[in-house]
């Protein structure tokens, strides 16, 4: 690692927030724009869980990332929120001696949300400070405004309020798009999540020596539902596998006709043992929450299958 704790002195002069990791998710390198983006330090951070950096479902988003970059050398692009912040990520993998050991991420302000909330902030500002001067006018004694001055200002005082009012529109109009943009992101597309949560697991594969054969059909449909929490469950049930030391694990996703509906069959195979225990309770759970239905068999040969039937959109 290092390669990893000597990173490059230029990150510290970049105005935009970056973080380095290492493979397992620890925290190796904080610049000062992060530092003071998310009020922390590197020292108080060095070798801690990114995780902890973040929030919600952020958290495995990052993690994710990571974890995608250094298991396959791609560049990964995703958002988060920090602080009703938005920021568009690009985690990059960091090669050592033509080993990949970690991986650099790099954030950036959104810069459509953020210049509409300025443009949004500065109609405020301009209509307060009318509102404002209309206000002191008023307050003026009769003998020192006119009637037409009076109806002026009064008028003046209504223009501004109505500027108020376009204002609050506009934000609630930002808030509808970010809901709206939520409500996209709450739609699962089985192919990635599949090949996410195996590269989430790939280096503990990789370690325990076991083979991993991935069969995806492709243009799955979509499902309904939270990816990450998908995503969360398979990673959960291969580490489950996982234990059990097999020799292999094979992982596909297809499309099947169910009840005259489409449906999205994930089927986790293994070499058993047949009796061994069935699904972690996080897998049923989630299962159970995207309305879809989960079963455990064992084929003439011994081998074991997990079958999670999901409908699709």
């Amino acid at each position: 690692m290092d390669g990893l704790s000597n990173a490059p002195s230029l990150l510290n002069y970049l105005d935009a927030p970056v973080v380095v990791a290492d493979p397992d998710g620890r925290v190796v390198f904080l610049n000062p724009a992060f530092e003071f983006a998310f009020a922390t330090t590197r020292e108080r951070t060095e070798g801690r869980a990114l995780a902890a950096l973040f929030e919600g479902g952020d958290r495995e988003a990052v993690l994710a990332a990571v974890a995608t970059t250094c298991s396959r050398g791609q560049s990964v692009r995703f958002r988060i929120r920090h602080h009703e912040r938005g920021f568009q990520v690009l985690a990059s993998p960091i090669a050592v001696e033509g080993q990949r050991v970690g991986a650099v991420l790099l954030l950036t302000e959104d810069p459509l949300e953020a210049d509409a909330l300025l443009r949004v902030k500065r109609g405020v500002e301009r209509a307060a400070d009318q509102l404002g001067e209309c206000l002191d006018q008023l307050a003026l004694p009769d003998a020192k405004l006119g009637p037409e001055e009076r109806r002026d200002w009064i008028t003046g005082a209504r223009s501004a309020v109505t500027d108020c009012r376009r204002a609050a529109g506009s934000l609630g109009r930002l808030a509808d798009g970010q809901e709206r943009q939520r409500s996209r992101e709450q739609t699962i597309d089985p192919a990635r999540v599949v090949r996410d949560a195996v590269a989430g697991v790939a280096y503990e594969m990789a370690e325990a020596g076991v083979t991993v054969d991935v069969l995806v059909t492709p243009e799955l449909p979509l499902v309904r539902g939270d990816a990450k929490r998908l995503q969360e469950a398979l990673e959960a049930l291969l580490r489950a596998r996982l234990a059990q030391a097999p020799d292999w694990i094979n992982l596909s996703a297809r499309e099947v006709e169910a009840d005259q509906d489409a449906r999205v069959e994930l089927v986790i195979t293994d070499p058993g043992p047949a009796r061994g225990p069935g699904a972690p309770p996080l897998v049923a759970d989630t299962v159970a929450a995207l309305g879809g239905r989960l079963a455990v068999q064992v084929g003439d040969g011994g081998e074991r299958a997990t079958h999670i039937r999901l409908p699709a959109i």
